[in-house]
């Protein structure tokens, strides 16, 4: 078991998203890469910090430690990782070029998930976030998490003429992270 007691002061500085596709028999769709880091602070914020919070549930629900046998090959993930750590931490780096190769980096690992993608996966968003443990700034951490969408019903309120009316509606493309196996995550970090 993971103790999730490290990623509690956990803060997200940037992250990306992008949508990946379901590989059914003749379909093959690439993924759908996004050009905007997303930066969490003012109104964001609460979107880090319910991030933040589902993560820690699922890592305390089922996390394991895994090591990756295949450190020092170039364009692997164990490398790319430390690379980002690197140029992310680096105060030399200009924070807009920051972005760009957290950027770059991001559509890596999207491409790199899309070609192993098969059969009936489903499609989905691919969050790459970076942040840090707060207690200690050198602590870094990147999540890559694979969210599954799904379709659901909201209730819509509202009164006319001081009746009140009750109404749902069909919301497609939604992110339920409470659901059991709705999110799939790999987090790194540097102890």
């Amino acid at each position: 078991m993971i103790d999730t007691q490290k990623f509690v002061a956990l803060k997200f500085e940037r992250a990306v998203f992008h949508r990946v596709y379901s590989h059914r028999k003749e379909e093959k769709m690439p993924p759908t890469l996004s050009e905007n880091v997303v930066k969490f602070f003012g109104q964001s914020a609460d979107t880090g910090n319910f991030l933040r919070e589902e993560l820690i549930k699922a890592i305390h629900k089922n996390g394991v430690t895994i090591s990756f046998g295949e450190e020092g090959v170039k364009e692997s993930v164990p490398f790319v990782i430390q690379e980002l750590f690197q140029k992310l931490n680096d105060p030399s780096v200009n924070p807009s070029d920051k972005d760009a190769i957290f950027l770059k980096r991001s559509k890596w690992f999207a491409t790199k998930l899309d070609s192993f993608h098969k059969g009936l996966i489903p499609s989905g968003i691919l969050a790459i976030l970076y942040g840090r443990l707060i207690e200690n700034s050198e602590k870094q951490i990147i999540i890559i998490a694979k969210i599954e969408e799904e379709r659901a019903l909201q209730v819509l309120e509202s009164e006319l003429n001081k009746v009140k009316i009750l109404e749902i509606q069909l919301v497609e493309k939604l992110i339920m992270l409470h659901r059991a196996n709705v999110m799939k995550a790999g987090v790194f970090y540097n102890e």
